[in-house]
């Protein structure tokens, strides 16, 4: 069963959300405030979607976004009235992944949602995605590539999630199972990227897939996937 959290300005809206995604067999949890949010989010760790407004009583929607991103890399989608371009950049850019105006179709909002979903699969469900399909291990060409557990997680992790920039400190909490600072984090993933460059037979005249965003956070660069070499997985 997929877990929700939701959380609008008006508690009216969160429960008409939550009574929609209800009667498709989502759990669901309303957080009134931002601190709710950021609760649930440090108790639970597999959480499918957060559903937010760019307001909430204690914190506007950036922050939360911002704050979120540091642990972890659940899909958000940004649901409200805000119907000001500069406000949907400026969520997008700290960290949501969708944005939606209201008012919105009971159907329409579900679509979206489900779609959402479809792009952020659970990683233990065997993702594919084009010609990449990850399972155990990954051969490049005839070329078996052997990789550490982390390592195969966090290449796993970026490739299912191409032109979504990834903030180091989530990225260490989805590999490796727990919590640390910004910049300790920052200095696990470098080392982390750096073994994954080489094995992959990055630089050297061969384009980064894996790309550091500066002051941000890592992605695989969707840009350069069509020229990727074949890379595929066995079992």
């Amino acid at each position: 069963m997929r877990k929700v959290i939701i959380a609008q300005f008006k508690k009216e809206a969160s429960s008409r959300i939550a009574s929609i995604l209800s009667q498709e067999r989502f759990k669901t949890i309303i957080a009134e405030t931002g601190r709710d949010i950021l609760l649930n989010v440090q108790k639970e760790d597999d959480w499918d979607l957060i559903i937010l407004d760019t307001t909430l009583p204690d914190m506007d929607g950036e922050r939360i976004c911002y704050s979120v991103r540091e642990t972890t890399i659940v899909p958000i989608l940004v649901l409200t009235d805000a119907n000001q371009v500069d406000t949907e950049i400026r969520m997008l850019d700290s960290g949501a992944d969708e944005f939606i105006l209201k008012p919105v179709v009971g159907d329409v909002l579900l679509a979206r949602v489900f779609a959402l979903l479809r792009r952020f699969q659970r990683l233990d469900r065997s993702p594919r995605m084009g010609r990449f399909q990850f399972d155990t291990k990954v051969r490049m060409g005839n070329r078996q590539v052997k990789l550490t557990p982390s390592e195969f997680r966090l290449f796993t992790i970026l490739a299912t999630n191409p032109g979504r920039v990834l903030r180091a400190r989530s990225l260490v909490r989805e590999v490796q199972g727990y919590d640390v600072t910004s910049e300790r984090a920052q200095n696990l993933i470098k080392v982390h990227v750096h073994n994954l460059r080489g094995k992959l037979g990055e630089g050297k005249g061969v384009p980064f897939r894996i790309v550091n965003v500066r002051g941000t956070g890592y992605m695989f660069d969707r840009r350069l996937y069509a020229r990727a070499r074949r890379i595929t997985a066995i079992s």
